[in-house]
């Protein structure tokens, strides 16, 4: 009985979903598969996913991962809970930190404490494996039209600029904000090499031949500063992306 109860339930829900697809998905929303389980991952979710609509890739370690985001365009991150290389919630910690992406979790261990460490980490939507693709497919087109509006504004590099000389940041649509003197010389540095990575040392370089006692463990403090308050002054996210290993990189998106 409950298993005709559940196929009940899911038929409206699924016509809705491609209804959804059929009218308003004529940009498919980008996904990153990143799970351990290449079965899983290539034989299973890319094919699912893209038969609703979507634009999957999957990778099967956090480096890809990181790898996959630098200078690509993605909407959404499922990620599994045991990556070879890095714990999954580890992951979901750092891109929740560092991105505007929905992160949609895949778990080994069952709810409730599975879901709630997933939760706690960052992650927007949880499943416990095995999850069926038309599920996750609905769920991931309903975070999408969540985060969709703030990701895409808060990539358009049509409207993120500075001014002032420098002095002030400008967000799509909102007032400036005042910028001191470390976050001023980051942010040139960045927006004159926008959609490349700009490595670590050649920001600490710009810092401290313009200011003589900055302290370089201090620059991760300075980045996440500013993070903050541009999030609080505008309540977009600013797009700056975290190149692990690396440095950062504005992810902006050039006027046509």
């Amino acid at each position: 009985m409950s298993d005709d109860i559940d196929a009940a339930w899911m038929r409206p829900c699924l016509g809705v979903a491609r209804l959804i697809e059929d009218k308003g998905g004529k940009t498919p929303i980008g996904v990153v598969v990143a799970d351990h389980d290449a079965r899983l991952r290539e034989e299973e979710l890319l094919p699912g996913l893209a038969a609703h609509g979507f634009e999957p890739v999957g990778v099967g370690s956090a480096a890809a991962l990181y790898r996959s985001l630098v200078g690509d365009r993605y909407d959404l991150v499922v990620l599994g809970a045991n990556l070879p290389d890095e714990n999954g919630l580890a992951v979901a910690r750092h891109l929740r930190r560092h991105s505007s992406l929905g992160i949609a979790m895949l778990l080994e261990l069952p709810p409730p404490r599975g879901h709630q460490e997933a939760l706690q980490a960052g992650a927007d939507v949880c499943f416990a494996k095995p999850v069926e693709t038309e599920t996750l497919a609905i769920s991931l087109r309903n975070l999408a039209a969540r985060v969709g509006g703030v990701a895409a504004r808060a990539r358009s590099g049509i409207d993120w600029s500075l001014k002032a000389d420098g002095w002030q940041l400008a967000a799509p649509g909102r007032r400036a904000l005042a910028l001191s003197m470390p976050e001023r010389i980051i942010l040139k540095r960045l927006f004159a090499m926008r959609q490349a990575p700009v490595p670590r040392a050649a920001l600490l370089a710009d810092l401290l031949a313009a200011l003589d006692e900055f302290d370089p463990a201090s620059l991760e403090r300075v980045v996440h500063r500013l993070r903050r308050r541009v999030l609080q002054r505008t309540g977009l996210p600013l797009p700056l992306e975290a190149i692990r290993g690396s440095g950062y990189m504005l992810v902006l998106e050039d006027a046509d």
